[in-house]
């Protein structure tokens, strides 16, 4: 999905016109092949820009909290592939003026105002400047994250896009981001209203830097776990190899007196498993207090998550095996003649 920053020339149009304009290059850039959907809104999300004012109810005075407003096109929820729970999405005919405007709200929003999800065709109002403007819901979408990815999503009025001298342009196409925006450039020279391509970017970018922290934060920790594994493999193999040095004579006699090469590899590994059980127990309590620890930190982790645990359970006992079968071959290989003969 392309992000695109447009900005036309300030005060050449009214607002009605500069609605028509970007409604025709929505339509004309959703025309293009190898286009599957294209979308107006008024500025992308995650880039901490917002409107945001007071809920009124019917018979109740204003919300406590101001609430998120956000302005976007016909095609806004199936171009950002949004389900829409209840209701209709907005339509051309949404724009302008009107008595009581259509608004479509998120389940967050519903939840919080009516308690419920059966809410199309109730109606709230907003203070907007000095005037109080009515609005009457005709869908509810599922939610979606609007400032942060670290928190719940926020309750979010949607409403009609407006004509305004910046907007922002979501396209939906395999076209690379250079090409497409030559395309978008193209079409709006077109037609003539002096909108222009400012900034160009992609909604996984997007949402990618309000993570870089968090990639930071496990890239450093993963770099960390990998050369910490990598010591405790190399400790374990000097520790089995100095151990069956000095078993070498115990493990000459055994193999004189008929212990075959398999026993004589399991009786190296049982020494190592006391070892790798004890890190085990260690390394399962420090998980969890880090975990649970580190949940209030990172976006999409799990206080507890199993899958977690049991990979790195899997490689810690991966790698311990690993270090410990050298010193196990060279135990099975021990000549029982020449170990006897070792003082």
């Amino acid at each position: 999905m392309a992000v695109l920053n447009i900005t036309t020339e300030a005060g050449k149009e009214s607002e009605e016109a500069q609605r028509a304009l970007m409604m025709q290059l929505q339509n004309r850039i959703a025309g293009q092949q190898n286009v599957q959907a294209a979308a107006l809104a008024a500025w992308p999300f995650f880039e901490g820009t917002g409107w945001s004012e007071q809920v009124m109810l019917p018979g109740k005075g204003p919300s406590e909290q101001e609430e998120i407003f956000y302005n976007v096109s016909a095609g806004y929820f199936a171009a950002l592939r949004t389900p829409l729970l209840s209701g209709r999405e907005f339509e051309p005919r949404d724009s302008g003026a009107h008595e009581i405007s259509p608004a479509i709200v998120n389940q967050a929003f519903a939840r919080k105002y009516f308690n419920n999800m059966d809410v199309v065709g109730r109606e709230f109002s907003y203070r907007f400047g000095k005037s109080f403007l009515r609005e009457v819901i005709v869908g509810v979408v599922s939610d979606a994250h609007y400032y942060s990815l670290r928190k719940s999503a926020d309750p979010i009025v949607y409403l009609p896009m407006e004509g305004r001298n910046w907007f922002t342009l979501y396209v939906r196409s395999p076209l690379k981001l250079g090409m497409l925006a030559r395309v978008v450039n193209r079409e709006a020279h077109a037609i003539g209203s002096g909108m222009r391509v400012r900034e160009v970017s992609t909604l996984e970018t997007i949402v990618g830097n309000t993570l870089l922290s968090e990639r930071l934060l496990a890239g450093i920790g993963g770099t960390f776990a990998s050369f910490g594994l990598l010591l405790v493999a190399i400790g374990l193999f000097g520790l089995l190899s100095y151990s069956v040095g000095r078993r070498t004579k115990e493990i000459g006699i055994r193999t004189a007196l008929g212990a075959r090469r398999l026993e004589i590899i399991s009786l190296v590994l049982r020494e190592v498993s006391g070892l790798m059980g004890f890190g085990v127990l260690v390394g399962v309590a420090a998980a969890l207090a880090v975990m649970t620890l580190f949940k209030s930190l990172l976006f999409g982790i799990q206080g507890v998550d199993p899958l977690v645990i049991g990979t790195a359970l899997g490689l810690f006992i991966a790698a311990g095996l690993l270090a410990a079968s050298l010193p196990a071959q060279r135990a099975a290989t021990i000549d029982p003649v020449t170990a006897l003969r070792e003082e």
